[in-house]
């Protein structure tokens, strides 16, 4: 990242964190090649939002067109939009919301990308993500830094004459060494959070009442448009109104993906996913103040 796009980034932050609103917007530089792996952050655009929405960056239908819009017209002149950039008011740890990967599903596909969450409030401290092949990680691609230009301007500057076709190749061979027994042990690890997650779930289906009371409360439902998922909620449903969170739990064959849901995201009442199996099981749990969880599950099985 061009280091006087911190305080640019820093500024505006500041300002929209004095009237109690995160801002967001898309990242403009470079992706990575063979040639030269490196992925550059040349500038930003910020896609605004009327601050009468609420604190939370959550983009409406319109306000997602004129991001896709934005983020086209940023790629041109040789430049090219690379990722995604917000701020972060909202309580909890920097990670991508299940509003913002919905929204880099829909965004960016399969393309490779990066997210870069910053904290409002000082101390500034950020998270970077890298996406690949459209898959956003759980945790942060680097350990958290500050988001100042006193902890970048120590840090040495990439010399892209320096990163050749020799370097890429023996980073492509090792990387295929290691692939092979990491997969393994993730296809373990998976399959029994899998068997661990099914048994729970049938444990409470058969045990409790609480479960059937809220199934028909949610309407939570999964449908195919284009190539993702839609998942769908009731979110006028009083269940949903009253909860103060909730968790979105995805069950994509050997995969299993927990998300943790605000209020906000909650009242969205849709996201999207872009799932590769064949079957995908939903699960979608709210909290309920002074109450227990309400819970209800569908599933999307291909034809």
């Amino acid at each position: 990242m061009r280091l006087d796009l911190v305080r640019s980034i820093t500024d505006a932050i500041a300002e929209a964190e004095t009237i109690g609103v995160e801002i967001g917007g898309i990242l403009v530089g470079s992706l990575p090649t063979e040639a030269t792996p490196v992925l550059r952050v040349e500038g930003f655009t910020i896609v605004p939002r009327p601050a009468e929405d609420g604190p939370v960056y959550l983009l409406d239908p319109l306000e997602q067109e004129r991001f896709a819009a934005i983020r086209a017209s940023a790629s041109q002149n040789e430049t090219a939009s690379v990722g995604f950039f917000r701020s972060h008011i909202r309580p909890g740890p920097l990670r991508p919301s299940l509003a913002d990967r919905s929204l880099l599903a829909g965004q960016f596909g399969e393309a490779a990308y990066a997210v870069l969450l910053i904290q409002a409030r000082p101390p500034r401290t950020a998270a970077f993500f890298v996406a690949e092949s459209g898959q956003l990680p759980t945790e942060p691609s680097v350990p958290e830094f500050r988001f100042e230009e006193s902890e970048f301007s120590a840090l040495p500057e990439v010399d892209l004459s320096t990163v050749t076709e020799a370097d890429a190749e023996a980073e492509r061979l090792r990387t295929t060494r290691l692939r092979a027994p990491g997969r393994a042990k993730r296809a373990i690890a998976a399959s029994l959070i899998v068997v661990a997650f099914a048994a729970l779930l049938f444990w409470i289906l058969t045990t409790t009442q609480w479960f059937r009371a809220g199934a028909n409360q949610m309407e939570l439902a999964v449908a195919v448009t284009g190539r993702l998922l839609t998942i769908t909620w009731n979110h006028s449903a009083s269940d949903i109104k009253r909860a103060s969170g909730g968790k979105l739990t995805i069950v994509d064959g050997s995969v299993q993906r927990s998300i943790d849901l605000g209020e906000d995201e909650l009242k969205l009442g849709k996201v999207e996913y872009d799932g590769a199996g064949t079957r995908v099981d939903v699960t979608l749990t709210v909290d309920m103040p002074g109450s227990v969880s309400v819970s209800q599950s569908a599933h999307w099985q291909s034809r």
